[in-house]
């Protein structure tokens, strides 16, 4: 029970920060190949903060008894602090809905020609059904396709870069700031919203050891897939960055079957995504209106659809920034509670430690001079 816990808090992790940004190779363009050598650097700080950070969310969560996404945020963060982040991770969610049926669009578009309407209704009709079966149907969905996006990731990036002219860029490519400042907003951004989630099924970590191997298997399981599907990149930033689906721009060499396998594993994550964040702005937006849930869903729904005309790579490179603020706000805050709920722990022992070792003798000595 513990490892089929662990693997299925991983999948859910790895499915919410993996998204179109990261497997269209988007976000791996904006914020890590086009720093060069250094964004493979980028990446392994990006892991470890994830890492970390979702160890340290399972854990306070598992605690202090927490199910709830914007209940963990005011508890770590403070009542006022907490209700000012609750609102931009809401703003975020729906954000992060509209961008996952814009890049289904583009995806669609670029790979077979369809008009991009087409695919963003589509991925919207799905995302709508999918809701329907609440917190459950998700978490079954996205820890059943996650490890198919993690392999085949891997698989579809180690053959495109061998199918091309292997190389890594040198030197910076077109890249302002630095590529640490980069990795943390990256890492930042994402961490923001999925804590949220993470606390929304933090019940199925029953000890220490699911909290860690749940946080820590997520982690590096985004550092493997990056570095991997990042690979060909480097060799092609030029070509790829013109494209909205970077990752389609050195595809077509390495022929229809990988593409095919890479094309799934684009909606797939475009897909387990949307429906995370569609479900999470849905259910904040529930506690503070009176509409019936499946109402909501379907009007959130049609409203991403609408918002989903802007440009998926605008939202990519211009909005998801943005939100990295909260996202580092948040993570300090995460931090000082671990560190905290740690400390707690290391005095509790002490303390057990001491009365164990503490002779019989000397209690009975004390009760009877109670009695007396």
């Amino acid at each position: 029970m513990v490892k089929k816990n662990v693997f299925k808090i991983a999948g859910v992790y790895t499915a919410i920060i993996l998204g179109a940004g990261f497997a269209s190779g988007r976000e791996l363009l904006e914020f890590f190949v086009r720093y060069g050598r250094d964004g493979i650097f980028g990446l392994a700080l990006a892991g470890v903060m994830f890492s970390v950070t979702g160890w340290a969310v399972l854990e306070i969560c598992r605690v202090k008894k927490i199910n709830d996404g914007s209940e963990f945020i005011e508890h770590v963060a403070g009542k006022k602090l907490g209700t000012a982040i609750n609102a931009s991770v809401s703003l975020f969610f729906f954000v992060l809905y509209s961008t996952m049926l814009s890049a289904a669009g583009a995806a669609l578009y670029e790979a077979f020609g369809l008009p991009t309407f087409v695919g963003v209704t589509a991925a919207g009709g799905l995302c709508f059904v999918t809701m329907l079966f609440d917190l459950d149907g998700i978490v079954n969905v996205n820890s059943f396709l996650a490890p198919f996006m993690v392999v085949g990731g891997i698989a579809v990036g180690v053959y495109a870069f061998l199918s091309s002219s292997p190389a890594f860029a040198p030197e910076p490519i077109a890249a302002k700031g630095n590529w640490a400042a980069s990795a943390v907003t990256y890492a930042a951004y994402n961490i923001v919203t999925s804590v949220t989630v993470l606390a929304s099924i933090s019940h199925m970590s029953r000890n220490k050891k699911t909290s860690f191997f749940s946080g820590v298997t997520g982690g590096l399981a985004m550092t493997a897939l990056g570095a991997f599907m990042a690979l060909p990149l480097f060799s092609a930033y030029g070509k790829a960055a013109s494209f909205e689906i970077p990752l389609l721009a050195v595809l077509p060499k390495s022929g229809d079957l990988i593409k095919a396998l890479y094309i799934i594993i684009l909606m797939a994550a475009i897909y387990t995504t949307a429906v995370a964040n569609g479900f999470a702005f849905t259910q904040m937006v529930s506690r503070r209106s009176s509409q019936n849930v499946v109402f909501l869903k379907a009007v959130v729904t049609i409203a991403a659809i609408c918002a989903a005309r802007i440009r998926f790579s605008s939202f990519v490179g211009k909005i998801y920034p943005a939100f990295g603020l909260a996202g580092i706000i948040v993570i300090v805050c995460v931090f000082r509670r671990f560190a905290n709920l740690c400390v707690e722990d290391a005095a509790r022992k002490r303390k057990n430690g001491n009365d164990a070792s503490r002779p019989r003798h000397m209690d009975k000595i004390k009760k009877i001079y109670r009695k007396a």
